[in-house]
């Protein structure tokens, strides 16, 4: 179950938080960008790959954690990759807007979507590891109280 669980964070949030880090890793390299012979198209989907495979060693190592803290981090990438396409290319939200640049606007209010969406989802659970957590603690005190309220006459 464990397994099953790693591949499918490593597959949901884990394939988009991949995508992130290729938007983002493609407003910080130069155009001329090469390392080892390989181009900046190469570059690109390499930071890709290792982004997915980051995801699924995240997903192995934190069990039921892993959906929360990849949600976290999908909302945080997600607006980064925004404020790096403003700050990079100086075209933000509104002046994309104003300027009929549908496109990019269309991308940044995907990006902002997703990001607001994977942080209510991260609220979420973070709620639910919140209570889990009060429960576990209380069971034990719980039991207790119980056993001592038994009595034999």
């Amino acid at each position: 179950m464990r397994v099953v669980e790693a591949l499918t964070v490593f597959s949901v949030p884990g394939l988009i938080i991949a995508t992130l880090v290729f938007f983002i890793t493609n407003r910080l390299l130069p155009l001329d960008a090469s390392l080892a012979g390989y181009g900046r198209a190469a570059l690109e989907m390499g930071a890709f790959y290792l982004a997915w495979l980051a995801t699924l060693a995240h997903a192995a190592l934190r069990k039921r954690a892993a959906w929360r803290e990849q949600a976290w981090g999908l909302a945080g990438l997600a607006l980064l990759a925004v404020m790096l396409n403003w700050a990079t290319t100086g075209q933000h939200l509104a002046h994309t807007l104003g300027h009929g640049l549908w496109a990019v606007a269309g991308m940044d209010l995907a990006l902002l979507a997703a990001a607001g969406l994977a942080a209510v989802t991260a609220r979420h659970l973070t709620g639910k590891a919140a209570h889990a957590q009060r429960s576990m603690a209380a069971a034990p005190q719980a039991a207790l109280s119980a056993k001592g309220s038994t009595s034999h006459a």
